[in-house]
């Protein structure tokens, strides 16, 4: 093989493992279950590279490209967790904030809402991120008696930000205290209570 295709093939390589890595990261960043169903597909196409990469290493007339495909899986995996790191970092999940909400529970949220919460103008991701781990999550899990939440943006809560959530199987005590927590934050704009998101006018 001549200098020349060799630079051509490392050229390939270096930019389908970026393609590739940013294919990941935006999958994990906007797709629900983003983060299971990210990693199961980027497992399974980091094994088949290595074996393939190892199996073109076994013969000589092969062992450029079998070097070339297990840096193609190393380089995949090294962009791709940066890219996840970044994300979660600033917020950029877009399916949760937390968990990921299974395709039964997000189409329950769209007809049904028991808190819906506007963020002020200005409350950055991060933000949003923090409140939201410290008030409606227990570690990685939605608090008990919360059934589901759902992330609104500003063409679904009136030009703010926000969140959805469903409650059942909550005491009254405890449900009033997450209320005054919601509203009394000052990061919130405001609360509607016992509220469907169809039910909510636009304006």
């Amino acid at each position: 093989m001549s200098r020349r295709q060799r630079v051509l093939s490392i050229g390939v390589t270096a930019i389908s493992s970026l393609v590739i890595s940013i294919f990941l990261v935006h999958r994990f960043d906007t797709e629900p279950l983003g983060r299971l169903a990210t990693m199961a597909v980027m497992g399974i196409l980091l094994v088949c590279l290595v074996i393939a990469g190892v199996g073109l290493l076994i013969f000589r007339r092969t062992r450029w490209a079998g070097g070339l495909t297990l840096a193609s899986a190393l380089s995949i995996l090294c962009v791709s967790n940066i890219g996840f790191r970044v994300s979660r970092s600033e917020g950029w999940i877009v399916s949760a904030n937390s968990p990921a909400v299974s395709p039964l529970l997000k189409a329950r949220a769209q007809v049904e809402a028991n808190e819906i919460v506007y963020y002020k103008p200005g409350v950055t991701s991060a933000e949003m991120k923090s409140f939201e781990q410290a008030v409606l999550y227990r570690g990685s899990h939605l608090n008990p008696g919360i059934t589901y939440f759902r992330r609104l943006g500003p063409s679904q809560a009136h030009g703010h930000d926000g969140f959805a959530i469903g409650i059942a199987g909550m005491s009254i005590r405890t449900r009033e205290q997450l209320r005054t927590l919601l509203a009394e934050s000052p990061l919130v704009f405001g609360v509607l209570h016992d509220k469907a998101l169809d039910d909510v006018p636009d304006r």
